[in-house]
């Protein structure tokens, strides 16, 4: 969902008819039946439990799952951009963790962003709190625009979606204003010859 809020605001606000875009999506790819997952449980003894079967096959449909959820969107984005008449858009889903040989998130987007050689990276953000990411930060679960912002060199614009509590509260203040601005005008408009369509009204010749 932020992602989708970040694609959309730059589709929107950003990108210029001139512009190549490129929108990338990162999956987990599952780890081999072999290695366990993060947290995963331990025996009596001291060992790793072993992967069961059924936590393998577990583990490949949600990585088909995900990978297939980034596919859509990627190719939704560019099929969006060029709607919108931007110069080209490209569409590429990107594999994370150990299985993948790669990184976290944050550091396969920072590769593909200096691959890609972008002007501006765009990216969602969560909006957690600097002591939730701090926290989070200390057993390498970091927010991803946080990272982003801290490692890149290049410009990232980082938009943040409003929560429903949030947006409720600025849409209700909008309502309001809109329903004082309208008394004001009713009121100081009384007995003045404006026009209905606006404008000023011809005085008496």
């Amino acid at each position: 969902v932020h992602s989708e809020h970040a694609v959309r605001f730059g589709l929107d606000h950003v990108a210029r008819s001139n512009d190549a875009c490129s929108f990338a999506c990162a999956y987990r790819k599952a780890a081999p039946a072999t290695v366990p997952e993060p947290g995963a449980f331990m025996t009596e003894s001291g060992a790793v439990a072993p992967v069961t079967e059924r936590e393998r096959a577990n583990r490949l449909a949600a990585e088909t799952l995900d990978r297939e959820r980034c596919h859509r969107a990627v190719e939704r984005y560019a099929e969006d951009a060029k709607a919108m008449g931007v110069a080209s858009a490209s569409a590429d889903v990107l594999a994370t963790g150990h299985a993948a040989g790669s990184g976290d998130v944050a550091d396969i987007l920072a590769r593909y962003a200096k691959t890609k050689n972008a002007d501006l990276v765009v990216v969602g953000s969560r909006g957690s709190g600097s002591a939730a990411r701090a926290a989070l930060g200390l057993v390498g679960l970091g927010s991803v625009s946080d990272r982003l912002v801290r490692t890149l060199t290049r410009p990232v614009l980082v938009v943040k979606k409003d929560r429903p509590s949030e947006a409720a509260d600025r849409k209700r203040a909008e309502r309001e204003d809109t329903a004082e601005q309208a008394t004001r005008g009713g009121a100081g408009d009384a007995g003045v010859g404006f026009p209905p369509e606006g404008g000023f009204a011809k005085g008496d010749e």
